[in-house]
């Protein structure tokens, strides 16, 4: 973990903006809109009562709009940055991300849901291990007690320890001890798994299993993440979010970057 993690400062930059929509990929089909809860009571609160999240994963401040339109009332593992913030406050959405340098300036902020620890802390290609996870949950909860911190995991639910080759869901709920909010990032379409969307219903449910009683979350895939990736249709699409919330998810967040050309598929 980054020394800036640690301390609770920043996160990884926004991804590059969209240069437009590619030929034959489909729109997003908005969930029905939450229902109107003052954001004062979530962020205070740290409660989903009568909110569900419908996210977009880090994207630049100028299209926040555009996500707005397509239904979205948060964003995802963005940045402390002023600009980012500023931008979120303008727009009318809400944020999940890295906590301010000094985490204790974040509280009462009303349009903060969580705090976003660092990506797939569980990856074995960029792992962060669990206690140190929990170190900065510590930290983090002495400095605002009523901000939920939300971690995400790679979607397969498969990592191990890379020290000490540790797995399974005992492993796995160490790393929930460090988090309020669970979530995974899962892409049956993308992994050329597309006739099996249950596939999202099987990781919400394991979710739950490493949660217990905490709020877990699905990330949904909005576009192909590659030009050789298959495109998502929009019954696919919608077949993975009501997946995730038949399931028991909280709220659904779209993923929707591509590596090349464009950094937006949806």
């Amino acid at each position: 973990m980054s020394a800036a993690l640690m301390a609770g400062c920043g996160s990884a930059p926004p991804a590059p903006a969209p240069a437009g929509n590619a030929s034959g990929a489909p729109a997003a089909t908005a969930l029905p809109a939450s229902p109107a809860v003052p954001p004062a009571s979530r962020a205070a609160t740290g409660s989903l009562a009568g909110f569900f999240p419908i996210g977009a994963y880090v994207r630049a401040p100028p299209y926040f709009g555009l996500w707005k339109s397509r239904g979205i009332n948060t964003m995802v593992d963005g940045t402390s940055e002023p600009g980012w913030n500023a931008a979120a406050v303008r727009d009318g959405l809400d944020e999940i991300r890295a906590p301010a340098c000094n985490p204790a300036r974040d509280a009462g902020n009303k349009h903060l849901l969580a705090w976003a620890l660092q990506d797939q802390p569980d990856d074995i290609g960029t792992q962060v291990p669990f206690t140190k996870i929990q170190q900065t949950y510590r930290a983090w909860k002495r400095a605002a007690p009523s901000i939920p911190v939300y971690i995400n995991f790679n979607g397969q639910l498969n990592q191990y320890d890379t020290a000490t080759k540790a797995s399974g869901l005992s492993w796995y709920q160490k790393y929930a001890q460090g988090a309020d909010w669970i979530t995974a990032d899962l892409y049956p379409v993308n992994s050329g798994e597309g006739d099996d969307l249950g596939l999202i219903g099987q990781e919400v449910d394991e979710l739950r299993q490493i949660a217990g009683r905490k709020p877990v979350f699905a990330f949904i895939e909005s576009g192909a993440y590659d030009a050789t990736d298959p495109v998502i249709t929009p019954d696919q699409f919608r077949g993975e979010a009501w997946e995730a919330i038949i399931h028991g998810a909280r709220g659904v967040f779209y993923f929707r970057c591509r590596s090349r050309p464009r950094s937006d598929m949806t």
